[in-house]
């Protein structure tokens, strides 16, 4: 009976663990597309604010701000990151690479 019982909890621990990653893996491949449909309104709004005169990080705080999730938090992310002393072109190439990585996950 004990073997059973700990069988059956090895099973149920497997078998949330794999749940869990499933779970995991749908959430983050829909940001991803999210993210990705929301490239065409991104790039128009940055373009125009650059040639509205702002700068490029004054654009990729517009982005930050004027767009919808995850768009907005991960162009927040850069304008913290740039804010902090990161430089920019490392805080964008570093938001590519997520976004990659979890188009690959």
């Amino acid at each position: 009976m004990t073997r059973l019982r700990t069988g059956m909890g090895l099973a149920f621990a497997a078998m949330v663990v794999v749940v869990s990653y499933l779970i995991v893996q749908r959430k983050v491949r829909k940001r991803q597309e999210a993210f990705a449909d929301q490239l065409e309104q991104t790039l128009p709004l940055m373009a125009g604010s650059l040639r509205a005169g702002f700068s490029v990080t004054q654009a990729i705080d517009a982005v930050a701000r004027e767009s919808d999730e995850p768009t907005a938090s991960e162009f927040r992310r850069v304008v913290v990151e740039t804010r902090l002393g990161r430089d920019t072109d490392e805080a964008l190439s570093a938001l590519a690479e997520r976004e990659i990585g979890r188009a690959h996950v």
